[in-house]
């Protein structure tokens, strides 16, 4: 989760070119991670407002990127549509 997290910030790299948004994959793996490693309610709870949070957030975000043009090629760790 800390490499997808830490992905979000190197500049044009494969990583972002594969996945599209690599720091809200970061906190899916995180959240659910705990998830599976807490049973406690309040866990639960928590855990499952991030990953519910961080799901929608991927899904809109890929919307947004649909709308702009925004196309993601991981074969040349570049993003097409002029966008960084």
């Amino acid at each position: 989760a800390f490499v997808l997290v830490a992905a979000a910030y190197v500049p044009n790299n494969r990583i972002r070119a594969a996945v599209g948004h690599p720091m809200v994959l970061g906190v899916k793996v995180w959240a659910f991670a705990h998830l599976i490693a807490n049973g406690t309610l309040s866990a639960v709870v928590l855990f499952g407002a991030f990953l519910a949070w961080a799901v929608a957030d991927f899904v809109a975000a890929r919307r947004r990127d649909r709308r702009a043009g925004i196309e993601r090629r991981a074969e040349d760790g570049a993003l097409a549509g002029g966008a960084v």
